[in-house]
Protein backbone atom coordinates (compact mmCIF):
# COMPACT_ATOMS: atom_id res chain seq x y z
CA UNK A 1 0.00 0.00 0.00
CA UNK A 2 1.50 3.13 -1.16
CA UNK A 3 1.23 6.10 1.55
CA UNK A 4 -0.48 9.43 0.39
CA UNK A 5 2.21 12.54 0.83
CA UNK A 6 -0.13 15.53 0.28
CA UNK A 7 2.24 17.14 -2.59
CA UNK A 8 -0.73 17.40 -4.71
CA UNK A 9 -2.92 19.10 -1.93
CA UNK A 10 -0.17 21.41 -1.01
CA UNK A 11 0.22 22.50 -4.99
CA UNK A 12 -3.16 22.60 -5.44
CA UNK A 13 -3.72 25.14 -2.08
CA UNK A 14 -0.66 26.82 -3.33
CA UNK A 15 -1.95 27.41 -7.26
CA UNK A 16 -5.50 29.05 -5.42
CA UNK A 17 -3.31 31.19 -2.79
CA UNK A 18 -1.08 32.84 -5.39
CA UNK A 19 -4.50 33.03 -8.11
CA UNK A 20 -6.14 35.18 -4.84
CA UNK A 21 -2.83 36.85 -4.13
CA UNK A 22 -1.53 37.91 -7.27
CA UNK A 23 -4.82 37.45 -9.28
CA UNK A 24 -2.63 34.47 -11.57
CA UNK A 25 -1.29 31.37 -10.73
CA UNK A 26 1.26 29.03 -12.66
CA UNK A 27 0.55 25.44 -11.99
CA UNK A 28 3.68 22.80 -12.33
CA UNK A 29 3.39 19.56 -10.75
CA UNK A 30 5.91 18.29 -8.79
CA UNK A 31 7.67 15.48 -10.68
CA UNK A 32 7.91 18.17 -13.74
CA UNK A 33 6.24 16.27 -16.40
CA UNK A 34 3.41 18.13 -18.37
CA UNK A 35 1.39 15.51 -17.96
CA UNK A 36 1.05 15.07 -14.70
CA UNK A 37 0.73 19.29 -14.68
CA UNK A 38 -2.28 19.25 -17.14
CA UNK A 39 -3.78 16.51 -14.49
CA UNK A 40 -2.90 19.25 -11.73
CA UNK A 41 -4.58 22.43 -13.63
CA UNK A 42 -7.78 20.20 -14.17
CA UNK A 43 -7.19 19.61 -10.37
CA UNK A 44 -7.18 23.19 -9.67
CA UNK A 45 -10.30 24.24 -11.88
CA UNK A 46 -12.77 21.86 -9.83
CA UNK A 47 -11.44 22.79 -6.79
CA UNK A 48 -11.99 26.40 -7.62
CA UNK A 49 -15.61 25.20 -9.02
CA UNK A 50 -16.23 23.23 -5.74
CA UNK A 51 -14.79 25.94 -3.40
CA UNK A 52 -15.06 29.22 -5.35
CA UNK A 53 -18.26 29.00 -7.66
CA UNK A 54 -18.68 32.74 -7.84
CA UNK A 55 -14.79 33.66 -9.02
CA UNK A 56 -15.18 30.40 -12.31
CA UNK A 57 -16.52 33.11 -14.99
CA UNK A 58 -13.89 35.46 -13.80
CA UNK A 59 -10.78 33.42 -14.67
CA UNK A 60 -9.30 32.99 -17.81
CA UNK A 61 -7.44 29.83 -18.49
CA UNK A 62 -3.89 29.33 -20.60
CA UNK A 63 -3.90 25.60 -21.22
CA UNK A 64 -0.68 25.85 -23.24
CA UNK A 65 1.04 27.82 -20.31
CA UNK A 66 -0.82 26.06 -17.37
CA UNK A 67 -1.69 29.29 -15.82
CA UNK A 68 -5.05 30.49 -14.71
CA UNK A 69 -5.57 33.98 -14.08
CA UNK A 70 -8.48 36.64 -12.70
CA UNK A 71 -9.94 39.20 -15.57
Amino acid sequence: MDRCTGKTTRAIDGAIQDLFHTGKCVVWDHDKSKRASNILLDKVIQRLQNEHPHIMNKIIVDIKELSIRIK
